[in-house]
């Protein structure tokens, strides 16, 4: 009982992210909505614009409501902006808003796609340390075989060293590779707060697929995408109000030339209606600005709309090639394979050369590289499309989620 409880406090007093010690893709993801910085300061900035749009609003009333003084006692005024340029500046200021809004859901989805590309590569990074662990073990076994061979004279020096240097690259790429996936936990850890101990990965056995299938059932190894019509993601609908917010603008910059501002007065002592038109050279110079503001921002939007038509269009085509080229990859690996075996019996027996070997070896770990970076490009250039169609959310990601069946330990 005693070292029961001693476990139970060891296991609360550890930090959350010791906690994590198996991590799948959608955990992170999930994580990341409450405990992200990003996140964090997306909703800060959105806040910050409902503010923004409510001061505009109160921007339409003036004067001192309520003023008390030992002459007159308690008095006030309040002036109301009645100008048509006015309420169309409140206008543009509430596509303003609608802009953060759409901001606000593009950097989420923005942080699902980042978090899930880094994910995705640590998956493609513990892949490959396998293929490149096996060839360090084959050139260690080499090496050392030859060093004992070089001592009873059967072959030369040159030879020993030979595998030596391939003994030494092997473990050097595999170090490299090591670096490179402590860098994405890393970037992992800064986006979720988690440290993951253990990440899900997709098998070799059974390679992923996708199907842009209007189908929304998901089978072992086949992905397919839960819609296939097109959305207008968020940050192209925010590019799309920011023009609406500059046509506004522009609208009520020219209406301030050409009408008069009017104001209506409530005091304790009168109530008054003013009107004040003023043309001058800033008014002009002012809405003229807007009106180059609005081309521009129409520019942008236009501009967009295009590379965003184009993505979706050859984003689809990459993945109909992706899918091909991991059916190619499967057989060239097992291929690989086979040829490894065959080359290694006939070192064994004398029959072929070093040379022989060494192809045979690296032609696994190309072989299985190549599938491995298939697989795992099929996922990311999956989520790339789901973006550009506005499609990315958790459900998207728990879809690629499902596919992760494998696991393998971080080193």
């Amino acid at each position: 009982m005693k070292q029961l409880f001693k476990s139970t406090c060891l296991i609360l007093l550890l930090p959350t992210f010791c906690l994590a010690a198996k991590e799948s893709l959608l955990g992170l993801c999930e994580k990341a909505d409450t405990s992200s910085y990003v996140t964090k300061q997306n909703h800060v900035d959105l806040d910050s614009a409902e503010l923004a749009n409510v001061v505009s609003y109160a921007s339409v009333f003036s004067g001192d409501i309520f003023t008390a003084d030992n002459d007159d006692g308690l008095s006030g005024s309040l002036t109301i902006n009645l100008s048509p340029s006015k309420f169309a500046s409140i206008y543009a200021e509430n596509k303003t808003l609608d802009v953060a809004h759409s901001t606000y859901h593009d950097n989420k989805a923005k942080q699902l796609m980042n978090i899930a590309n880094d994910y995705l590569d640590v998956v493609k990074l513990l892949k490959l340390r396998k293929s490149l662990a096996f060839e360090e073990k084959i050139s260690t076994s080499n090496f050392d075989k030859s060093q004992n061979e070089f001592k009873a004279g059967i072959v030369s020096r040159s030879e020993m060293l030979s595998w030596e240097n391939r003994y030494n690259l092997a473990k050097s790429k595999l170090i490299d590779n090591d670096v490179k996936i402590y860098d994405k936990i890393q970037s992992i850890y800064r986006q979720t707060g988690i440290i993951p101990k253990e990440i899900k990965t997709f098998s070799n056995k059974k390679p992923v697929n996708i199907s842009l299938s209007s189908d929304s059932k998901l089978k072992m190894g086949v992905l397919l995408a839960p819609v296939t019509k097109k959305h207008t993601p968020s940050y192209l609908d925010a590019m799309k109000k920011k023009w609406d917010a500059a046509k506004i603008n522009s609208y009520s910059s020219s209406l301030s030339s050409a009408f008069p501002e009017i104001n209506f007065t409530l005091s304790s002592n009168k109530t008054d209606m003013s009107y004040t038109l003023s043309i001058n050279a800033t008014n002009i110079s002012s809405a003229l600005a807007t009106y180059q503001s609005e081309k521009t921002a129409r520019l942008n939007y236009l501009k967009k709309q295009r590379e965003n038509h184009a993505k979706t269009v050859f984003l689809a085509k990459k993945l109909a090639q992706q899918k091909n080229k991991i059916t190619v990859a499967v057989s060239s690996y097992k291929n690989s394979i086979e040829a490894y075996k065959a080359a290694n019996a006939d070192y064994k027996a004398g029959k072929t050369t070093q040379l022989s070997l060494f192809n045979a070896i690296n032609g696994v770990t190309s072989q299985r590289t190549n599938l491995i970076n298939a697989q795992a490009d099929l996922l990311k250039e999956y989520i790339s499309l789901s973006y550009e169609m506005g499609h990315l959310n958790v459900n998207s990601i728990e879809l690629i989620n499902n596919l992760l069946i494998s696991s393998e330990e971080i080193p």
